[in-house]
């Protein structure tokens, strides 16, 4: 909305001395944030944030890029940028890779939220830092190597020259991490570069296909981040971290994002104190000023909610079961104020259609942690038939987010799959094909999850697809699958019903080779015993 002035109250006034005046010659402004250009005023184009923005209290969106046309041949083009020492000495190869990255690959991997982060705050990053600078043409490289292989007329002399373009700049994106991490007492601003060139890495990890190589990035940058206590830090030094290059609460969503899926793909648990640093006990009720505001709230709630969950089965029979209840009820408050003003932002977005994406996104999370939260995990699977109401209301939500994603991919030309570092309905669908054994629910979520074709960091939509499809056709051999000791205990309804003993339980995955993986699974023969274990064997095109 344009900004207006006090004086529309007295339009008579302001008709008379129209004539009058003359309006004073100034350039149009084509340059400056995107709050300067909105508002039709000059901007001093400070960085990472305009000083004009600041003085008057506004939120400064960024320094949004220009779209250009790209494609394999974008390593001709001279990138615009400022030139910086690092700048200046990267080879005519490595200006052209970051071309590519701050003119695709910022814009794919920033999605519904993060983008200003992406579109200024790393991109700064990567010309201050040699590991960060590394690892975004290494990405670049294999997206170009990636849209390659999708077109049949290219060579295999392209696709290997783009493949050791990628893995030379890989390597020195390594050797820098590792000088950079041995370093002493890094500051505050150093401990964030090193996380961000941590991210990155393991972004070039999953795009390559190779998720034992992004859990090595993963468990790396989450091991810093629990040693530098970054979040404690952030905390304690937020009042002076407005001039840190990194968006610092971008960043630690970021990795709450990982630190979810690494959960997930190692299984791994964590005692009860860890759990609590997530833990804000006095969050603000002050309204979200945007949806990315919201969505690092629900992260946050999302990565204390596994944490919790984890330390649950970590602490066993010494669980400080007083701690574990004060920490719950804690969250669930902290959730009731998300919810409020959630609803809010939503009232305030009312029917405008570029908001609806990122309503649903929320939506949807907000629907998956409260299921994940809630169910009473037991000794088998029919704690998640309670929740068939929220499988249902997730997969009528990841309908309309696919209707949404299509039309856009064919009004910009976008093939899948999408490389991402944005939240994505794919985890949450996995959730649901595996754990929702009303058939025609489930089947809805599989298929979508076939067609998505997303990476959202360590979540790949087609291995995920496999691992859940392994999982169903397990439970609807039924009795040809798992000998019961007693078969008349089975009450299994082909495609309506499977029973407890016939449902298997996901208990851990090993990453084999790219695209291979053995899902092991809990199998529940005998009333009242631990699960039985078998493995799965799963294959999904990379």
């Amino acid at each position: 909305m344009a900004e207006t002035s006090d004086d529309l109250s007295q339009p008579a006034q302001r008709g008379e001395s129209r004539s009058q005046r003359r309006r004073k010659w100034a350039p149009k402004v084509r340059t400056g944030c995107i709050t300067c250009r909105a508002r039709h005023v000059k901007c001093d184009e400070a960085r990472p944030s305009c000083r004009r923005c600041i003085s008057t209290g506004r939120r400064c969106d960024g320094f949004g890029q220009t779209s250009s046309t790209t494609g394999l041949g974008a390593l001709s083009h001279q990138p615009v940028s400022g030139v910086t020492p690092l700048y200046a000495e990267a080879s005519m190869q490595e200006k052209g890779l970051f071309y590519v990255f701050r003119t695709q690959t910022s814009h794919q991997v920033a999605g519904t939220f993060e983008g200003t982060f992406w579109s200024v705050d790393v991109l700064q990053a990567c010309q201050m830092h040699p590991a960060i600078w590394h690892s975004a043409t290494a990405i670049a490289a294999m997206q170009i190597r990636k849209l390659s292989g999708q077109n049949v007329e290219k060579s295999e002399h392209i696709i290997s020259t783009y493949d050791e373009l990628a893995l030379k700049q890989y390597n020195k994106a390594l050797s820098q991490l590792s000088q950079a991490t041995k370093r002493p007492d890094p500051s505050f601003e150093d401990q964030s570069l090193i996380l961000m060139a941590t991210v990155l890495l393991l972004g070039f990890s999953s795009l390559r296909g190779n998720f034992n190589e992004a859990k090595f990035f993963a468990a790396h940058g989450l091991r810093l981040f629990k040693k530098w206590k970054f979040r404690e830090a952030a905390r304690k030094w937020r009042p002076t971290l407005r001039n840190n290059v990194i968006s610092v609460t971008s960043l630690i969503t970021l990795l709450d994002q990982i630190q979810i899926q690494y959960a997930w793909a190692c299984r791994v648990q964590e005692p009860m104190d860890d759990a609590l640093t997530g833990i804000k006990k006095n969050v603000s009720r002050l309204p979200f000023e945007s949806m990315t505001d919201a969505y690092h709230e629900l992260q946050a709630l999302q990565s204390v909610a596994v944490r919790l969950i984890r330390a649950w089965g970590y602490e066993c029979m010494n669980f400080d079961i007083h701690a574990y209840g004060n920490a719950r009820k804690t969250w669930l408050h902290n959730l009731s104020v998300w919810k409020s003003k959630f609803a809010q932002l939503r009232q305030l977005a009312g029917d405008d259609k570029n908001k609806l994406k990122p309503l649903l996104v929320l939506q949807m999370g907000l629907i998956s942690l409260q299921t994940i939260f809630q169910v009473d995990r037991g000794i088998n699977e029919l704690c998640w038939d309670r929740f068939i109401t929220n499988f249902d209301r997730i997969v009528s939500i990841a309908q309309q987010l696919m209707e949404l994603e299509t039309d856009a991919s064919e009004k910009q030309g976008n093939s899948n799959p999408l490389f991402t570092f944005a939240p994505s309905p794919v985890g949450t669908l996995y959730m649901v094909a595996s754990a929702c054994r009303e058939n025609e629910i489930r089947s809805k979520a599989l298929s979508l999850l076939k067609r998505w074709r997303h990476r959202d960091g360590m979540m790949d939509s087609g291995m995920l697809a496999a691992m859940a499809e392994a999982k169903i056709q397990l439970e609807e051999q039924g009795c040809d699958s798992v000998e019961l000791a007693d078969p008349s205990q089975c009450n299994c309804m082909l495609k309506f019903y499977i029973c407890r003993y016939h449902r298997v339980m996901e208990t851990g995955v090993e990453f084999v080779e790219d695209g291979l993986a053995r899902l092991e699974v809990g199998t529940f023969e005998k009333m009242g015993t631990l699960p039985s274990l078998k493995t799965l064997v799963v294959k999904w095109d990379i």
